[in-house]
């Protein structure tokens, strides 16, 4: 069963790449090839370089999360895991990364819901980054004030949810 899902999934991922990269090239191309023409090539390792940091830090903050919540995975352990939850954090709100929860499972036999509030950190701080690096394209450019007031609204909303005794009570005990 587990094999026909997988299946499924990693066919759907393709075809939604596909797709994506279809409509992407062939929606202006060319207004592509000229985007294309003006890139000088020079940064295209500064890009790589900054992407790679980006990832470092993203993997520290995630080991650091687990060693928080108890979760003794090795340096090594904690990087393939890492690295598997980004291969779905192309799926809506990078719900996919879930899946380094049942990686752990499968490793450790930890729970579930022992280690999937580290992913919920890593997309909540990631969401509070944006809204930051937000506040710094409003300021630059002096625009976006409406959807960036309607981000700050849904992460306060998001956070006063997770913080309630309600919420956490949920979380601890589940459907009992």
């Amino acid at each position: 069963m587990l094999s026909k899902l997988k299946n499924k999934l990693l066919f759907s991922i393709g075809l939604g790449a596909v797709v994506f990269l279809g409509l992407s090239v062939f929606s202006d191309l060319d207004r592509l090839q000229t985007a294309f023409d003006r890139f000088d090539l020079v940064y295209v390792p500064i890009a790589l370089l900054l992407a790679l940091v980006n990832y470092l830090v993203r993997f520290a903050r995630w080991h650091l999360y687990l060693k928080v919540l108890r979760i003794p995975l090795t340096v090594f352990d904690s990087l393939i895991v890492f690295l598997a939850g980004l291969i779905l954090s192309v799926t809506p709100g990078k719900a996919g990364e879930f899946l380094k929860a049942y990686c752990i499972k499968s490793k450790m036999g930890t729970p579930v819901s022992k280690s999937a509030p580290a992913v919920l950190a890593e997309r909540l701080t990631d969401y509070i980054a944006l809204i930051l690096l937000a506040f710094i394209g409003i300021f630059s450019f002096q625009d976006g004030v409406i959807p960036l007031g309607i981000g700050l609204v849904v992460m306060a909303t998001i956070v006063l949810i997770l913080g309630s005794p309600r919420a956490i009570e949920f979380a601890r005990y589940g459907l009992q």
